[in-house]
């Protein structure tokens, strides 16, 4: 026996419609020499941070993805910009706090991103397992960083090379117990 038509119909919108939203979640944040921002939803934090570079427009796109880590969102806060153009990044959330979004601007001129972090508790946060990653990318290569459903991205460090017009990436990732 068929399914009433109006059924069929409806299971295939209800397929187009969340393949949609899968794509949209994994689509760039940002177009080249264009702001990037980007905030988890409620109770998740940063999982995965993706980046592709460009030499003729000198600038990286961003893509992430989140995951639930409980994060309590009443107990965030949001820095001003970390960097200047051209300088180091040596950023780590407050502790017990894990990265749930990143905002940054790119000027065509100094070639170069700055950023803002927002930062959120993590109650089951467990700060005795946090280490320092090696780079994470090669100056005008893919960055791809994704993390275990137990861990948290809690800092950032980068340094800029102007001859390259890109930066290389660490991240600081740490245990979350539960």
């Amino acid at each position: 026996m068929d399914p009433p038509s109006g059924f069929k119909h409806s299971t295939k919108t209800v397929l187009i419609i969340g393949l949609a939203l899968v794509q949209i979640a994994h689509s760039w944040v940002n177009d080249w020499d264009q702001p990037a921002d980007f905030e988890c939803l409620s109770k998740e934090a940063i999982s995965r941070i993706e980046s592709i570079h460009s030499n003729a427009k000198e600038d990286r796109r961003w893509k992430f993805e989140c995951q639930d880590v409980k994060v309590v969102n009443n107990d965030c806060y949001t820095t001003e910009y970390i960097n200047a153009y051209h300088e180091l990044i040596a950023f780590e959330c407050d502790y017990q706090k894990a990265i749930v979004g990143i905002d940054s601007i790119h000027h065509n001129g100094n070639k170069d991103r700055q950023f803002k972090i927002k930062c959120c508790k993590v109650p089951s946060f467990s700060y005795q397992s946090c280490y320092i990653t090696g780079y994470i990318n090669a100056f005008d290569g893919v960055m791809d960083k994704a993390i275990g459903s137990k861990e948290v991205f809690a800092g950032l460090y980068s340094f800029y090379n102007g001859g390259k017009g890109d930066r290389r990436w660490k991240v600081k990732i740490c245990t979350i117990k539960g």
